[in-house]
């Protein structure tokens, strides 16, 4: 398009194309994929063990948070099974620091900090806690020393 516009403009204008031109990106979406390619770059991916499977499924079906009796989700079951085995893996590995688990679903949480009785109990056997959302886990981060 630059280069039929330029021969309208200028008769003389060389019969080379001009190459193609980019425009240059928002400094704003420079930054975002600047800060997604160094999350992308620093995640550890962790796949729970069989044992975790199975853990998830008796959850399920014993209807124990953050299944219930009227919500039968297994993926919550092995989000949440998966996410206490990493600590406790991490945990026999000598890290000591804060872990957080972080989930604004109240309803099949129970209300943090505490969360029902059997999401505490099970939080607490890895030394782990429990947020709604980021800033809070943010927050219980700094005031560990984590």
């Amino acid at each position: 398009r630059i280069s039929g516009l330029a021969k309208i403009l200028f008769p003389d204008f060389p019969e080379h194309p001009v190459g193609s031109f980019e425009w240059p990106k928002p400094k704003l979406e420079e930054r975002l994929e600047g800060v997604m390619d160094r999350l992308a770059d620093s995640l550890v991916l962790f796949r729970g063990t069989e044992r975790c499977v199975g853990k998830a499924r008796d959850r399920l079906w014993s209807a124990h948070p953050p299944a219930s009796r009227a919500k039968q989700e297994f993926k919550d079951c092995e989000i949440f099974e998966e996410f206490l085995e990493l600590v406790s893996t991490l945990r026999s590995q000598g890290f000591d620091q804060t872990a957080v688990f972080v989930t604004p679903n109240a309803r099949d949480y129970g209300q943090p900090p505490q969360g029902y009785p059997r999401i505490c109990a099970d939080l607490a056997a890895c030394g782990a806690k429990y947020a709604a959302n980021l800033s809070w886990a943010q927050a219980l981060l700094r005031s560990s020393g984590s």
